[in-house]
């Protein structure tokens, strides 16, 4: 048995075993046309999926998938777990444990700020990992469309046409409107072309009719999924809803949307069926002064945050302190003893999660309003992006 790190010449071979062992747990799955941002066949692309060999043949396999995430200004190294598989047969022989501690030693040699992925609270907590994040999901229904088309004119109306691989155009507007979130992974014109179709999804630009693109959206194939959506304004985005329904004649679809998208749930919520708050995913925090302080800086661009300081453990980690003066954001570390300390899943789940800290963990009544002025902060890493 040997861990190794998978070349281009091994394309064919772990794609195969990637798409058998999903296929078999969760039916058809063809990882090349879910994830060609991922799966590339070349070295550097192959490289970031470590194996399990056992007499030559794959085993299983770990993807560990480096991106650089604009968070607030400051730039982040994030941590994309995904494609974490065993052979069925091989149930018991460890192969997961083996590669998932392979995969965090690499970031933390890399110095990696903070990681994500998908898949079971109980089975990646092992690993450091807890269900935190917030993702918002909306509803909208035909009948809800009907109502809300009162303040609907046919002049507005906009035009969404299918951005094809060679439609830079569409493609640099939409990296633009990308670029602009607060948080972004930072990719080349390339790479974004090919995170547009990650999950299986279609890229759309919407246009107006003097062919001006104002917004784009990423639906899932029966278009019953909107897996992110940017427009230039309010104005626009209410308009490629309206127009989005009207013209594809859908009876439902879920619009997810990122915490930062204020504006847009705020409109949202006056006409969608439902709306939830959902955790966002499985992350790691390794830096927590930086994850903190760069998220603590958006949340004030938005909200104005108690003046303070807070001197705050984490347990196995150590002690930061948080500072908030006005537009000033600070986060180092410190010496002392904490205000208050949490283990990495309380603390996840209070500073990034999306219950009120009351329903999470009782707080001193000596930090309680500072506390929940700060958090939970906006740790979000839009489905569209996948790993």
């Amino acid at each position: 048995m040997e861990i190794v790190k998978l070349r281009a010449c091994d394309y064919d071979d772990a794609l195969d075993f990637l798409d058998f062992v999903f296929s078999k747990a969760y039916g058809p799955t063809h990882f090349g046309a879910m994830l060609p941002l991922c799966y590339r066949p070349t070295d550097e692309h192959m490289g970031h999926n470590f194996a399990v060999r056992e007499n030559r043949k794959i085993r299983g396999i770990v993807g560990l998938f480096p991106a650089q995430v604009k968070v607030g200004g400051e730039t982040l190294n994030l941590g994309g777990i995904g494609g974490v598989s065993a052979h069925p047969s091989d149930r018991g022989k460890g192969w997961m444990k083996l590669l998932m501690a392979h995969a965090i030693e690499e970031m933390e040699s890399a110095e990696t700020d903070l990681s994500f992925l998908i898949g079971l609270r109980q089975r990646y907590q092992h690993f450091g990992y807890e269900k935190t994040g917030v993702l918002l999901e909306y509803i909208v229904s035909r009948t809800n469309i009907r109502n809300f088309l009162k303040s609907h004119s046919d002049d507005n109306a906009l035009r969404f046409v299918p951005i094809q691989s060679d439609d830079f155009t569409y493609i640099e507007k939409a990296k633009a409107l990308h670029d602009k979130q607060p948080v972004h992974c930072i990719r080349p014109l390339e790479d974004f072309r090919l995170y547009l179709l990650s999950g299986n999804t279609k890229p759309w630009a919407a246009l107006q009719r003097d062919g001006k693109v104002v917004g784009y959206l990423a639906a899932s194939e029966k278009q019953d999924r909107i897996t992110e959506i940017f427009a230039d304004d309010d104005a626009c985005f209410s308009e490629m809803i309206l127009s989005w329904f009207l013209q594809q004649n859908i009876a439902q679809t879920s619009l997810f949307l990122a915490p930062w998208q204020a504006s847009f749930a705020r409109l949202l919520g006056t006409f969608a069926e439902e709306c939830h708050l959902n955790d966002n995913g499985n992350w790691r925090i390794f830096n927590w002064e930086k994850v903190v302080r760069s998220l603590l800086m958006i949340k004030s661009r938005d909200h104005r945050l108690l003046n303070g300081s807070l001197l705050l453990g984490i347990k196995d980690y150590g002690t930061f302190m948080i500072r908030v003066d006005g537009e000033e954001v600070s986060c180092k570390r410190a010496a002392g003893s904490p205000d208050i300390e949490w283990d990495s899943f309380t603390a996840s789940r209070i500073l990034f999660g999306h219950m009120p800290i009351s329903l999470v963990e009782e707080i001193p009544q000596t930090i309680r309003q500072l506390a929940e002025s700060w958090f939970p902060l906006p740790l979000c890493w839009l489905i569209q992006n996948y790993v």
